[in-house]
């Protein structure tokens, strides 16, 4: 028989809306399996939402050069 983690189940679930409340997001449904979970999340607020995407998807997302010449934009075209 494997071992009973079931109290860390509980402690996650205390820390996810320790940290929902934090960072200023709704959680509005989860469920903590035993080797992962499901969150359903909400920003609070429009502001919280456009400071998350500014922090994040903008820093995440590539780079991309956008081509000078219609040569060059049918290059990258061929190529992607």
């Amino acid at each position: 028989m494997g071992k009973n983690y079931d109290h860390r189940k509980l402690w996650l679930d205390d820390q996810l809306v320790h940290q929902a409340r934090h960072f200023g997001i709704d959680l509005l449904c989860r469920a903590i399996l035993s080797n992962h979970i499901h969150l359903v999340v909400q920003a609070s607020s429009r502001h919280i939402l456009q400071t998350w995407k500014t922090a994040f998807v903008t820093a995440t997302r590539p780079k991309v050069e956008r081509p000078s010449t219609p040569q060059g934009a049918l290059r990258c075209a061929l190529l992607s």
